[in-house]
């Protein structure tokens, strides 16, 4: 590995160069971000599709309802909740695809058990932040809730679930993204004991994170604001697609059960992923405008260089 040789050059770009450079990378890498998408999503998924099975029912809850009677109250609850769900629990899911490109760009393509060690190793501060502090796995608590009393309750899902956890984690990430990058790929641990913070050990979450939004060029709040407008045009299109394929094919032009319940969460995924990608991509700018990284690795790597001379 040579730091001054990556698969992907180490300079600042504009905020349209880095979505037209997150497709690159996603066409580049497409057999092994599916993968690891897969394997990491899969799970949280599944479960999310046996959780909302009592909510899919449109018709049986319009009928047992004595406050709305349509069923498309229903159906776009559902895609209110599940949307929501997919949002809380990407950054936890998709630490995989996060470590995978962290790696690759270093021209350093790793096995899926390399993989899986390096972010695994990291489970206690994932778990914590992204799982909790993030609401990653806290959302499970809503989904369950909503199996059991499958009853439509907007003073409910709107104020707790809506505003509260999925608004809450919006505003969280559009000052603070990068998260899964600075645990997963700088690994740095929640806590550092100061004798060891002394000798040079890796700073600590809280103060990595400080570090790196204190940065004079901050406008992680805009960014954040147009790619969720780019994520719900691309979903939409996605859906879209996959509808005029089944009018097409299968002569059926309206959103039914398997609409619902597998394409749409889906979609879901799908863009959850390239987000993750553009997310990893934008981490890497914000280093360059905030710390000169393209220079450190210079430096770095020429120190590797001599080292290897002198021995």
């Amino acid at each position: 590995m040579q730091l001054d040789k990556t698969a992907i050059v180490i300079a600042q770009r504009s905020a349209i160069d880095i979505i037209d450079l997150s497709l690159l990378v996603m066409r580049t890498y497409a057999g092994s971000i599916v993968f690891f998408t897969i394997l990491g999503a899969a799970p949280f998924a599944l479960l999310n599709l046996l959780l909302s099975i009592p909510i899919l029912q449109y018709d049986s809850l319009a009928t047992e309802s004595i406050w709305y009677s349509s069923p498309w109250i229903y159906r776009v609850r559902y895609y209110f909740v599940a949307t929501g769900a997919v949002f809380l629990q990407a950054p936890i899911a998709l630490c995989l695809v996060t470590n995978f490109i962290g790696q690759s760009v270093f021209v350093e393509r790793q096995s899926a058990s390399q993989v899986g060690r390096a972010v695994f190793g990291q489970w206690r501060q994932v778990f914590t932040v992204l799982g909790l502090l993030r609401l990653g796995l806290v959302s499970y608590l809503a989904l369950m809730l909503l199996c059991l009393i499958p009853e439509f309750r907007p003073e409910v899902e709107v104020t707790i679930y809506l505003l509260g956890m999925v608004g809450f984690a919006y505003l969280v990430r559009a000052f603070r993204p990068f998260s899964p990058e600075i645990l997963v790929l700088e690994r740095s641990p929640l806590f550092v004991d100061k004798k060891k913070a002394d000798k040079g050990v890796s700073q600590s979450y809280r103060k990595r994170s400080s570090w790196l939004y204190s940065a004079q060029y901050n406008d992680n709040f805009g960014i954040h604001l147009i790619l969720s407008l780019v994520g719900a045009a691309t979903v939409l299109a996605l859906c879209s697609g996959a509808l005029f394929v089944s009018g097409v094919v299968f002569g059926k032009w309206e959103a039914g059960v398997l609409m619902d319940a597998i394409i749409f969460p889906l979609c879901l995924w799908t863009v959850a992923s390239w987000m993750t990608v553009l997310r990893f991509l934008f981490y890497m700018n914000s280093r360059i405008r905030s710390e000169g990284w393209e220079i450190e690795l210079r430096f770095k790597a020429e120190a590797e260089r001599w080292k290897e001379t002198l021995a």
